[in-house]
């Protein structure tokens, strides 16, 4: 899929995600929801927190961010 196009390789996702919010990733899931193709990226925050970032596998795009 990433050789096609269809999806980002991961190693921009993870330069996405963690350009929104700065910590240490510890779970990346590719996941298909509400017929969007997403990455589901946790990363765990300096101050101890876990926030879900989730951004469209096609195209980097924010969906949302939130404490999981």
């Amino acid at each position: 899929a990433v050789a096609r196009g269809d999806l980002l390789p991961l190693p921009r996702i993870l330069s996405l995600a963690l350009a929104r919010v700065r910590g240490e990733v510890v779970k990346v899931e590719l996941e298909h929801e509400r017929g969007i193709l997403m990455y589901e990226v946790k990363i765990l925050t300096p101050g101890g927190v876990i926030r879900e970032v989730e951004l469209d596998a096609r195209t980097g795009a924010l969906i949302k961010i939130e404490d999981d």
